[in-house]
């Protein structure tokens, strides 16, 4: 690709001044806005004086023509004579005269004669722009090349007696004078030397001027930099021209302020990592209190569940034997009353039994791993296929249940305290199913297990989870309160939650969410291990 002149000249500037500093670009645009104004300058001068010498070439030719014209006489023949020659070859002997043509008024050429060619061409160029007809006034003109003058021609008209065959004609001459000509010349390099000096002088000036400007703004890039890398810069001076002491003010108050604010967020900071020290530590200390009252609670329940259990054996075992060996003897009444006794016996053994497994579940580390929620739900539910049959229940576990990152038997625990609370629940309702579904949400596993029974009053959707709490509805359902305890303390213990809703046919949905399995992508298609039974 070819760059125009223009364009080519543009690109020069702006490699020149591209990867220069601030202070050489500042230094070279005052030099070369110097030396093009010098530059401008000299060419208009230049062009002035040029046009000051084409008007007085022009007058001098049309001078010089007209005593040219006057030698010639005031009779021409027809034809070129020699008077005429004579006259001509006399004419050009004038260092000045370029050419001279002789022209009839009616067209034709009576005679030319030529010393300087460049004169004669470029009269034949003005001619052939201008025309070459003859006119009432004679004419006059600058004689150029390219864009400088070289000389001027000029016509003189010579009256002719009016005669048969005879016309008037007119002389036209070329004039130039070398000595007016070199004046351009010297000008011209005047001009051009001019411009040079101009800017051997202008550029150190320019060069000191843009110091004595840049170096505030040099000032301030360090200062700018330092604070940015986190130190403190020195106090900028605030002199110089009112705009550079203006801005330094300035970013010496920023920094200033910068500068305090940093240190009062510093001071804020450590106050506050030492606040979160001291929190954490308390938090710390608390934890390890509870952490100590809940292993306390659980062996307290461990033991008060062992030490009152064989209490408890010898009670029942007693009124069996007292039954069995005087129950005939016995009144009515005593018997009675010692058959009361057995069955409170059996049924505080139940529910120490289930404090137990309470503080088992809660004392045992879980041992969690991905888990076919599926199958472990089939495995707790084949131990109550003869209940479900004798009470005409329909058990229903969905396909395809996403997989859970949990402990097998907790996650089996679960689902039988459910199981069997919907079971107890379910009452005479003419719709009698109960469904186990899963699916992924999230990242977890979202866990129900509906029933079709009478529903969970909402007064009571959240007291049934507690310990020994049970619903206002369930004083005609065998319960100790401790199941859907054991379920809540189950699901917790594996960052999941469990609430109770209503269910689309008005019964009960628990619902309890745990972590997907991590091997599988939590989703498991299809499975049917149905178990044993079913």
């Amino acid at each position: 690709m070819i760059r125009k002149r223009g364009q080519h000249g543009l690109w020069r500037l702006r490699s020149l001044m591209a990867p220069r500093s601030m202070r050489t670009r500042t230094a070279l645009s005052a030099s070369l806005t110097v030396v093009v104004a010098v530059t401008l300058c000299a060419t208009v001068m230049t062009k002035i004086v040029q046009a000051r010498i084409g008007e007085a070439l022009q007058e001098r030719a049309q001078t010089h023509v007209e005593s040219i014209a006057a030698k010639f006489g005031v009779d021409f023949e027809y034809g070129a004579d020699t008077h005429t020659r004579e006259a001509m070859t006399m004419a050009l002997e004038d260092p000045r005269v370029g050419f001279i043509t002789i022209e009839r008024a009616s067209g034709g050429t009576i005679a030319t004669g030529v010393e300087n060619e460049r004169l004669w061409l470029a009269y034949n160029r003005a001619v052939g722009e201008v025309g070459a007809s003859w006119t009432e006034t004679p004419i006059v003109g600058a004689l150029r090349q390219g864009r400088g003058v070289i000389g001027a021609y000029a016509e003189e008209r010579v009256p002719i007696m009016e005669a048969p065959g005879r016309a008037g004609v007119r002389i036209v001459i070329g004039y130039t004078e070398p000595e007016l000509l070199a004046l351009i010349v010297k000008l011209r390099r005047a001009g051009a030397l001019t411009a040079a000096a101009v800017a051997l002088v202008v550029t150190p000036l320019a060069l000191l001027v843009a110091a004595g400007l840049i170096r505030p703004l040099s000032r301030m890039t360090r200062a700018a930099e330092q604070f940015a890398k986190g130190e403190v810069p020195e106090t900028l001076p605030e002199t110089g021209p009112a705009e550079i002491a203006s801005l330094s003010r300035s970013l010496n108050l920023m920094i200033n302020q910068l500068s305090e604010a940093h240190l009062a967020l510093m001071r804020v900071n450590k106050g506050l990592e030492e606040t979160v020290y001291e929190r954490t530590k308390e938090l710390r200390r608390v934890n390890q209190i509870l952490e100590a009252q809940i292993r306390d609670k659980n062996d307290f329940l461990r033991i008060v569940s062992h030490d009152l259990g064989a209490p408890l054996r010898n009670i029942a075992g007693m009124t069996a034997l007292l039954i069995d060996a005087h129950g005939e003897q016995l009144p009515e009444d005593a018997v009675h009353r010692l058959e009361r006794i057995a069955a409170n016996v059996e049924i505080e053994t139940e529910m120490l039994n289930d404090l137990l497994e309470l503080s088992r579940t809660m004392s045992t580390p879980a041992r969690s791993s991905d888990v076919k929620s599926e199958r472990v739900a089939r495995e707790a539910a084949y131990v109550f296929e003869h209940e479900l049959r004798n009470k005409s229940i329909l058990l229903k576990i969905e396909d395809g249940m996403a997989s859970a990152h949990v402990d097998a038997s907790r996650l089996r625990t679960v689902f039988q305290n459910l199981i069997d609370n919907a079971i107890k629940y379910m009452g005479d309702s003419p719709a009698r199913q109960i469904t186990v579904g899963a699916e992924r949400r999230d990242g977890r596993v979202l866990f129900f297990v509906s029933d079709s029974g009478p529903g969970v009053p909402e007064e009571d959707r959240d007291r049934i989870f507690q310990l020994f709490r049970r619903g206002t509805a369930s004083s005609k359902v065998e319960g100790k309160g401790v199941g859907l305890a054991a379920v809540r303390s189950i699901v917790e213990s594996w960052g999941g939650r469990i609430e109770v809703q209503p269910s689309s046919d008005g019964g009960s949905r628990f619902v309890f969410t745990a972590p997907a399995a991590l091997g599988e992508g939590g989703e498991i298609a299809n499975v049917r291990e149905t178990a044993p039974g079913r």
